[in-house]
C-alpha cells in the first residue's frame, strides 16, 4: 500500500543502468534506482510514486513517474530504491 503522505522533493542519485540478459535470446533493459539518505526515505513503502526532472536526462522538458519496487538500505546512511516505470 503506497504511503499517505503529501509529495515532497527528494535528494539523491537517480540512476538508469543498462542491462542486457542472456536467455537464449538477448534481453535489453534498464534498472532505475533513487540512492538516497536513509533519513529522507524513512517512510518509503513498495508501491509509492517518486516523479523525476528528466529534464536533463535527454534534452527534452519532462517528468518521468516511476513505482517503488524495492527498499534496499545499505547501512550506512543510505538507501537504494529500486524502481518501475509507470
Amino acid at each position: 500500500m503506497p504511503s499517505s503522505l503529501p509529495p515532497f522533493p527528494l535528494f539523491g542519485i537517480f540512476e538508469r543502468e543498462y542491462l542486457q540478459t542472456e536467455l537464449g535470446v538477448g534481453v535489453d533493459g534498464n534498472n532505475p534506482v533513487f540512492i538516497c539518505a536513509s533519513e529522507d526515505a524513512v517512510n518509503a513503502v513498495h508501491g509509492d510514486s517518486i516523479i523525476i526532472d528528466d529534464a536533463d536526462l535527454d534534452g527534452t522538458p519532462g517528468t518521468t513517474e516511476f513505482k517503488v519496487v524495492s527498499i534496499q538500505p545499505d547501512g550506512t546512511g543510505l538507501t537504494t530504491l529500486e524502481l518501475e516505470e509507470q
